[in-house]
């Protein structure tokens, strides 16, 4: 059994991150641990690294009987010996160049490549750990080398969105032809025997000047929609109080009480079918009380039909996509000249907004009720909450607007609409890309948007980069 581990780095203080430490316990048994460096004759701080990473796995339960570090003072054959009877070997971070020539010098891969149990790279040893390394540097050019071949996937370590002059004169330039894995210092990736892979936080793929992040396993899309739930949450507070249980949140929007969207109760988990037409009875009962025409929840999941037994067909099912912006860069689309996009910064601006709503929504919703929904928006654009809304002018004139709302490095798009008129001429696309870059240039690690299962701009989403990642289902009941 083969077992792989590649870290960007291991924070010495906290150790190793919550979400391995199960892992690596089932994984790791004790027995003899080896430690290669990046440099054979530094004995004092290998030493020292060596001795840092045993009290660290000490912290987890995970003790060893016997620790080796590979040092010049030994021959070529006790190095090779140590390492093939190793039921751990940890490949340390540093100089990555002299590792692998040290590893080659001592004839090492072959007996890396054979033996069983598992492997730990960090920084460094992740990079040497591929078949043919990539070795992105910041003031060289790229090395291409062979590396050990313990997997064929190449990574570059301590990777951060900030650093944009690396991504664009580096990393892009390297990555024509081949792919290269980038991992955040919190990154980790688990590869057991050969084709199984998990990635724990973010990690991102860049292949031929793109990048995306990467989703392609239950764990981490997992991990994705919960932080889609964070920043949902946290933007329907923006103008909604919350009441809270274990099983939903409760949104009530004092100074909008008829807008379905601000008022409305989320489910927050798996429930049986009992549990669950308890709650909508309940919820029912309690927007009767408080005298509202109508009752909507939010799931993630789409209930059984037994849940709407007793509603004489009258509930409306909603089916809403989450997508996410994978390629995490400035797009390139094709967009207009002439157009001006501006952040709503004063009460003029809440006017054309209010003007955009009426034509959108009038005929649906009534002029009454744009008016009031889009003067309550304003207020909060106005105010010091972090939601902001950008209005797109055409020769003075008001045609889109869109919504930016970032919490904890996750943005969400939101309100996005273009007046009929203006449609089907880019206009749309022009006010995405600058949606997306500005939230890129704010620090956005993630950037989605929800679509109407049922409509048709999710398949220009889907075109422009956007990938699925989960759903949202509303059940709607007038009262």
């Amino acid at each position: 059994m083969k077992i792989k581990y590649l870290f960007s780095g291991i924070d010495v203080e906290k150790g190793f991150s919550d979400e391995i430490i199960p892992f690596l316990q089932s994984d790791i048994k004790g027995g003899k641990i080896v430690f290669i460096p990046t440099v054979f004759n530094d004995n004092d701080k290998n030493q020292q690294f060596s001795d840092l990473y045993l009290r660290i796995f000490s912290n987890i339960g995970i003790s060893f009987n016997n620790a080796i570090v590979i040092n010049s003072k030994m021959n070529k054959k006790r190095a090779k010996e140590e390492v093939e009877t190793a039921d751990v070997i940890f490949l340390l971070g540093g100089n990555t160049e002299e590792q692998i020539k040290s590893i080659k010098e001592y004839d090492l891969i072959p007996s890396l490549q054979k033996r069983d149990g598992v492997t730990i790279g960090i920084s460094a040893g992740s990079i040497n750990m591929s078949d043919n390394v990539i070795l992105v540097r910041y003031d060289k050019e790229t090395l291409f080398y062979k590396g050990i071949g313990l997997v064929d996937i190449n990574i570059d370590p301590h990777f951060s969105f900030e650093d944009k002059e690396y991504i664009q004169n580096n990393l892009f330039p390297a990555s024509y032809g081949k792919k290269l894995i980038c991992l955040t210092d919190e990154s980790i990736i688990r590869i057991f025997e050969t084709n199984e892979i998990m990635y724990f936080s973010n990690c991102y793929e860049i292949n031929d000047g793109n990048i995306r992040l990467i989703n392609n396993n239950t764990d981490q899309s997992s991990k994705i929609n919960e932080k889609i739930s964070s920043c949902e949450a946290a933007y329907i507070s923006c103008f909604s109080e919350c009441y809270e249980n274990d099983q939903i949140m409760r949104y009530r929007d004092s100074q909008l009480k008829d807008m379905y969207n601000h008022n409305f109760t989320y489910i927050k988990k798996i429930l049986s079918i009992d549990a669950l037409q308890q709650i909508i009875k309940y919820e029912i009962s309690l927007n009767q009380q408080e005298n509202k025409d109508f009752f909507k929840i939010t799931i993630d999941e789409m209930p059984d039909e037994k849940c709407f037994e007793g509603y004489d067909g009258k509930m409306e099912i909603e089916h809403n996509g989450k997508y996410v912006y994978m390629p995490m860069k400035s797009p390139d689309w094709n967009t207009l000249n002439g157009y001006e996009i501006r952040k709503i910064a004063d009460s003029s601006m809440v006017e054309d907004l209010v003007s955009l709503d009426l034509i959108h929504d009038s005929g649906s919703y009534g002029e009454e009720f744009c008016y009031r929904r889009a003067r309550r928006r304003g207020r909060v654009y106005l105010s010091e909450i972090p939601l902001e809304s950008y209005i797109c002018y055409y020769n003075g004139v008001p045609v889109g607007n869109c919504d930016l709302f970032l919490y904890d490095n996750t943005a969400k798009i939101e309100d996005f609409a273009v007046l009929p008129e203006y449609q089907r001429h880019g206009i749309g696309t022009t006010i995405l890309k600058f949606m997306i870059d500005t939230a890129l240039s704010k620090g956005a690690e993630m950037i989605y948007l929800t679509a109407d299962e049922d409509d048709t701009p999710k398949e220009m989403y889907k075109k422009l980069g956007f990938e699925k990642s989960g759903d949202l289902y509303a059940l709607f009941l007038k009262l």
